[in-house]
């Protein structure tokens, strides 16, 4: 009953893969339209590719990282 069970799920996962992967998807910023993974931008709720996802990843967290460095520097000069 486990094997039978096992496959029933295989099957399904891989229904659900292709479904996913045949569906017309661009990335927003660059266009693409094939990527290993994709990524909703958490904004505009538009269709990422992997790379431009990281790449926005990593200008907000630095973004983020220099505010913060800009807010400690302020309280400090108003102490």
């Amino acid at each position: 009953m486990q094997i039978l069970y096992i496959t029933i799920n295989y099957e399904r996962v891989l229904k659900y893969l292709h479904r996913r992967n045949t569906q017309h998807r661009t990335c927003i910023i660059c266009g693409i339209t094939k990527t290993p993974h994709w990524y909703r931008d958490s904004m505009s709720e538009n269709d990422l590719c992997y790379k431009c996802y990281f790449k926005q990843y990593r200008t907000r967290r630095k973004q983020l990282k220099d505010n913060e460095q800009k807010n400690i520097f302020k309280k400090l000069i108003f102490i």
